[in-house]
């Protein structure tokens, strides 16, 4: 879990400063959520307050874990309050 959270905290600022549309950069799921059981072979999610989410998924590729980015603006409400609520935020990209 530290090790991914690690990379975690390293893809969000790649995110944030390649993309600052990004907005804020969230870190949630099993490596970030201490609460939540993780397992080896989890993976690392990620959200992001807006941006082009396949440019975004391209910087991830080639990680050492398996990540995920979904963008909050196109979320169901309730599940981008979650992540908001539960979540950490890692990065906040400055246009």
């Amino acid at each position: 879990r530290e090790r991914a959270c690690e990379v975690g905290i390293e893809l969000a600022r790649r995110l944030s400063e390649g993309f600052p549309e990004t907005g804020r950069v969230w870190g949630f799921g099993s490596v970030f959520e201490i609460w939540r059981d993780y397992r080896m072979g989890s993976d690392i999610d990620l959200a992001v307050e807006s941006g082009d989410i396949l440019a975004l998924m391209r910087v991830t590729e080639g990680a050492e874990f398996p990540v995920d980015v979904v963008d909050l603006s196109a979320c169901e409400p309730s599940f981008a309050d979650f992540i908001r609520s539960q979540g950490t935020i890692l990065a906040e990209a400055h246009p």
